[in-house]
């Protein structure tokens, strides 16, 4: 039986691998790794200065690089920022490696969980990178930690750090909005599997609404200088391009004559439906719609009058994405060629419909043998289906990247499924095994 602190040794031989990981990484990758996304996010910091929200970019990680850009200068800016991301990379696999052991009952196995995630370059090469994934990944691992700990005790201490790290995952990546739902169900979850925890959850639920309320009063800012009730200009982008893409646009859903006559030339001349644009195509002809000649209330009305006008196609659309995300690789670190036998041997994202499958019908195994929902199980298969869920549905390509955040969720849960602890973790804390 597991001892109650983790040991020593494997704490000391976890930093060492994941200190000399980081430094690996970062000489292979010759520092900072940036995308055609950096520039934004380092450039939306004057918008937020200027006290309105930028039209692309949420305020959390352009504040942390206008915090490096103070301490280290412009130039050496980007290098503060895979430094400060790697070091929070270190602290974030402690609270991991209390996860894993609450996951799984075993100090061992929680041990080698934490080495991949430490070692892997799929995990550790995106801290060297200037985009969200890092502190996304070191964020999302902070949030379920302060979960655990919100059930195990000390409620308004946790419940503070729960609406903490939900409002800064919200803010730093819109795409984790499906967290407030995810939360509000967890919590409900857990008042259900143990009763006494009622008030707890109404303290939970609060931390919830109030995160809500944030959001939606960004929106209405948002409204204000942009005409749209949004938080950014990135989803409406996605989503043209994709409905152009598959011929879902319906010309006569806008009363702006130019745009209507567009649409419909560029069906004649281009073709309607799917895969009769190349990607360089579709890329030009959004940035000339969103980006360049039609303000985002013009094109918003088009594509939110389009929905739903003919399901069928919006089905087969949806079945196409979920087709091509299943084909990219799941180990992806973007930019980098493969260079470790885990990179060249690469597993798809199609493995994750599985994993996510398997693991629903093992959670539904247990529920019915126990009478009683594992709220924590049941919160690692929202999270990891929500995440993959956003990515198909809301984004146009790179699904492997946009599931970086939850690609330790995915680990723990394979762990529990090879070690029989899914729905157990209720089990596990009565027997006092382990302790967060």
């Amino acid at each position: 039986m597991p001892s109650s602190n983790p040991h020593r040794t494997h704490i000391i031989l976890l930093y060492a691998l994941a200190v000399v990981s980081s430094v690996a990484m970062l000489a292979d990758a010759g520092g900072a790794i940036t995308s055609y996304d950096t520039a934004s996010y380092i450039d939306a910091w004057e918008r937020f200065e200027a006290g309105f929200p930028d039209v692309d970019r949420t305020p959390v990680y352009p504040a942390f690089l206008a915090f490096c850009r103070f301490v280290a200068g412009k130039g050496h800016m980007l290098t503060l920022a895979v430094v400060l991301q790697n070091a929070i990379s270190w602290i974030s696999l402690w609270f991991f490696y209390k996860i894993a052991i609450r996951a799984t009952g075993s100090e061992r196995v929680a041990f080698y969980l934490s080495v991949i995630i430490a070692i892997l370059p799929a995990f550790a090469m995106w801290h060297c990178h200037v985009l969200t994934e890092s502190l996304a990944v070191s964020g999302s691992i902070f949030f379920v930690y302060s979960f655990l700990s919100f059930y195990d005790g000390k409620p308004l201490w946790h419940a503070l750090g729960v609406f903490f790290w939900l409002m800064f995952l919200i803010f730093l990546r819109p795409a984790f909005i499906y967290l407030l739902p995810v939360t509000g169900v967890a919590l409900l979850l857990m008042a259900w599997q143990k009763k006494q925890l009622w008030r707890r959850t109404a303290l939970g639920l609060g931390a919830v609404i109030v995160t809500t309320a944030a959001v939606l009063m960004y929106m209405v800012a948002y409204k204000q200088h942009y005409g749209v009730f949004a938080v950014s200009k990135v989803s409406l982008y996605n989503n043209f391009f994709n409905m152009r893409k598959d011929g879902l646009l319906e010309p006569a859903k806008t009363d702006n004559v130019e745009l209507r006559n567009y649409i419909q030339q560029s069906y004649k001349e281009k073709g309607r439906g799917p895969n009769k644009l190349t990607y360089a195509d579709l890329f030009k002809e959004t940035n000339y719609v969103v980006l360049e000649h039609w303000d985002m209330p013009t094109v918003t009305k088009l594509v939110d009058g389009s929905r739903g006008e003919n399901p069928k196609a919006e089905l087969i659309s949806i079945a196409r994405r979920m087709n091509l995300s299943a084909h990219e690789n799941l180990l992806d670190t973007l930019y980098v060629s493969p260079k470790t036998p885990f990179d060249m041997l690469n597993m798809k994202v199609g493995w994750v419909y599985l994993l996510l499958t398997v693991y629903f019908s093992a959670l539904c195994i247990s529920i019915r043998r126990t009478k009683q929902t594992d709220w924590c199980c049941a919160m690692f298969l929202m999270m990891g289906a929500s995440n993959l869920i956003v990515a198909v549905l809301g984004s146009m390509a790179e699904y492997g990247r946009l599931i970086v955040p939850s690609k330790f969720i995915y680990l723990l849960m394979l762990a529990q499924l090879l070690f029989g602890r899914v729905g157990n973790m209720k089990e596990l804390e009565q027997q006092d095994r382990i302790k967060v």
